[in-house]
This record gives C-alpha cells, structure tokens and sequence, in this order.
C-alpha cells in the first residue's frame, strides 16, 4: 500500500467503508476517465450506496469529468462525499454546488468556441461545418474537361482528388465569377 493510499484511508477510516478502490498508477490517478479503479468502482456502486473521497482532485482534474462521475452516480442513486471540500451531492449544498459544476463547464466550453471563432478565418464556429477544400489550378483541369481533355466530371474529380459535390460546388462558383 502506497503513502497516498495509507493517508487516504486514515482520513475516511471513519466511515467505515466497504469496499476501496486506489489507482496503483500515478500518471493515471485522476488525470482521465478512463481509468480501471474508477470503471471498477463505478461498475461496483449500487443504489443508496454512498462513495467517499479525500478530495475531488482524487476522482477527476477537470470539472467535465468530475460532472460526468457525478451523473453516472446519480442515475445509480448513490452519492458522492467528498472529505476536504466537505460536501455531499444528496445534500442541497451538494446539489447547489453540482449545478455551479455545470454552469462552470458550459461557460468554459462556450469560451472556448469563442477562442475558436477567433481563431479562424472566417469568423464562423469550428463545428459549423469542414473547411472548404482548396485546388490549385482548378481553372486549368476545368478548360481540359471543356474541351474534351478530360472525359467526365468523375475524372476530373479523381484527378483535383475531391469529392463529386465539391466539383460540383467549384464548377458553379468558377461559372458565378465568368
């Protein structure tokens, strides 16, 4: 048994629990969720059971994963007790303190799009949709086609290598500006 497990113990001894999960890997330990203590434990927890940590920063280092643990505990009916922070998600101070925990997170993900959208080019959202593909020389391609060069519009596809709707698109956009 490791220190960090030793001093876990001594601070929840009290509440005489049934069963305990640690994360023999350091690197591991709270960093993501994907995690084989915590999938064991969350796979063990029933309803009215109750689950007793230290501190939050020994179940998850991000609120997203924190919130996500929470859920998944909740839909099992059980609660979540945290020692150093002293609070408990079946108590209204708990459950004040899991929608502070939500809202913290949709700010956090809606500042992030912003960053984004300042970031890119256009102004436009990163999830607005793919970014249009650029094709040099397509003008040149287009003219072999037109004069019979190039037999149809799915070799002219194949050699730009793109998509029959984006060809499509650049063809319109090239006949728009002509």
């Amino acid at each position: 048994m490791s220190q960090d497990e030793v001093q876990q113990e001594s601070v929840l001894e009290k509440y005489h629990i049934d069963q305990w999960f640690f994360e023999r890997d350091a690197k591991d330990s709270g960093s993501v969720m994907d995690r084989p203590e915590l999938q064991k434990m969350l796979d063990w927890v029933k309803e009215g059971d109750s689950v007793y940590i230290e501190d939050f920063s020994h179940l998850a280092y991000s609120t997203r994963d924190l919130q996500t643990i929470v859920d998944i505990l909740q839909k099992k009916k059980a609660r979540l007790v945290s020692v150093e922070e002293s609070l408990d998600t079946a108590t209204p101070m708990g459950q004040l303190f899991m929608i502070f925990i939500e809202t913290f997170n949709k700010f956090e993900w809606q500042a992030g799009m912003e960053e984004q959208k300042k970031k890119s080019s256009d102004g436009k959202s990163p999830c607005s949709g793919r970014h249009r593909k650029v094709v040099k020389n397509f003008e040149e391609y287009y003219r072999l086609y037109q004069k019979r060069e190039i037999e149809s519009k799915a070799e002219l596809a194949r050699k730009l290598k793109i998509s029959r709707p984006t060809l499509y698109r650049l063809i319109r956009e090239h006949e728009q500006k002509v």
